[in-house]
């Protein structure tokens, strides 16, 4: 199996989103970035068109064997420059269970390390989604104790939990 991080590709949204099949999938992707389900390509394209000139968001889709199978985004949260939170983290749901989840996260915090700069990797979690959370956990980040809410749909504000991993000591020459 050969896996490839790339940036993300207008011709990956189709994918992306085929793998949101229900709303409370979607909300738990995106918050409440989308106001309307299905979520389509287009959607997607258009809302990361939004972001093109903002040097604080990128997208990226790993490849398993050319096809595309996850993607995530990366942002400087609250303008720190030092840091990297992922969002919009998703693997394709057939693909589950198999590690691409954690290769995915592994190969975002490799690069928001050695050529972001970035000393720490942050990724928020809905608190009620437990197979992310394990995820993420086996992926290397650990709960910072920060918590809080987004809006998420129809359920209204939800109860969030920050996740954090730390860059090991990296020399400058090495990112």
């Amino acid at each position: 199996m050969k896996l490839t991080f790339r940036p993300f590709k207008e011709c990956d949204a189709a994918a992306v989103a085929s793998w949101i099949t229900d709303e409370p999938a979607m909300r738990l992707w995106s918050a409440d970035r989308y106001e309307r389900f299905p979520l389509a390509a287009a959607d997607i394209c258009r809302s990361y068109a939004a972001e093109a000139m903002n040097d604080c968001f990128i997208a990226f889709t790993l490849l398993c064997d050319d096809t595309v199978a996850g993607h995530v985004v990366m942002v400087h949260p609250g303008g720190r420059r030092d840091a990297i939170r992922l969002v919009y983290t998703i693997v394709d749901p057939r693909r589950r269970g198999l590690g691409l989840g954690q290769k995915l996260l592994q190969m975002a915090m490799d690069y928001a390390y050695r050529f972001m700069a970035a000393s720490e990797v942050m990724i928020g979690v809905f608190e009620s989604n437990i197979s992310a959370m394990r995820c993420y956990r086996a992926a290397g980040f650990e709960p910072t104790g920060e918590r809080f809410t987004m809006p998420c749909g129809e359920a209204g504000e939800r109860p969030c939990v920050m996740l954090s991993a730390k860059a090991l000591s990296v020399s400058p020459g090495d990112r």
